[in-house]
């Protein structure tokens, strides 16, 4: 498996650099590709824009927006989340298949101490019973990319800010807000753990599921 970390803090260019890489990389070996973002919002290949957002308010905190090619679910990004992408060839087990793609990842966090981690429902990963990660799939031309959120320490407070979630959607998972719907990973993990930049976050989980010491091994 191949490494790459992007430099870029821009959601736009992060999800430009995934697509090239989707439609023209060699996928001899698949690829595992980071990114870490400044405050964005990235919205599902299929949803309704204005149902999602508070409009006033990310504009007024000048919040990137953004569509991704995947479907799923709009997502709040800042700079205390990692998200990752398994890119490779489409080889009929991929697409719809979450627990492929991000059993490796739950495997490095339970290395890292945060052995609560588990996968839940379709696509989410949870930690004691709040969500961590959403994850999305896209498939074309017999590539797949399977890429998700990792909130490690994610200002929680603009995310119910930034975000429209639906009553009745809360309601029907018997929750008060989105707040109390997901958490960050920092307190979970070991204390050698629990004081990493995002940058030392990122690399420790490549690490992991690369199993190298070293990432320019990778």
């Amino acid at each position: 498996m191949r490494y790459l970390a992007s430099s870029s803090h821009d959601i736009r260019t992060n999800l430009a650099i995934e697509t090239y890489l989707m439609e023209h990389a060699d996928l001899t070996e698949p690829i595992l590709y980071f990114y870490i973002n400044a405050p964005c919002i990235i919205v599902g290949r299929y949803q309704n824009v204005k149902a999602e957002i508070n409009q006033d308010y990310v504009d007024a905190h000048h919040i990137t927006l953004t569509r991704r090619t995947s479907g799923g679910g709009a997502v709040y990004d800042d700079l205390g989340n990692v998200s990752f992408s398994f890119i490779t060839k489409d080889d009929g087990d991929g697409f719809g298949n979450f627990k492929r793609f991000t059993a490796p990842v739950l495997k490095a966090l339970h290395a890292m101490g945060a052995t609560g981690a588990t996968m839940s429902g379709r696509n989410d990963l949870l930690i004691d019973g709040k969500k961590f990660s959403g994850n999305a799939m896209h498939v074309e031309n017999g590539r797949v990319f399977s890429h998700g959120t990792l909130m490690y320490d994610v200002d929680q407070t603009q995310i119910a800010k930034a975000l429209t979630v639906p009553t009745d959607k809360l309601a029907s998972k018997g929750i008060k807000s989105v707040r109390s719907r997901v958490t960050n990973l920092k307190p979970y993990m070991a204390p050698a753990y629990q004081h990493l930049t995002i940058e030392e976050f990122r690399d420790t989980l490549a690490r992991e599921i690369l199993g190298v010491a070293d990432l320019s091994q990778a």
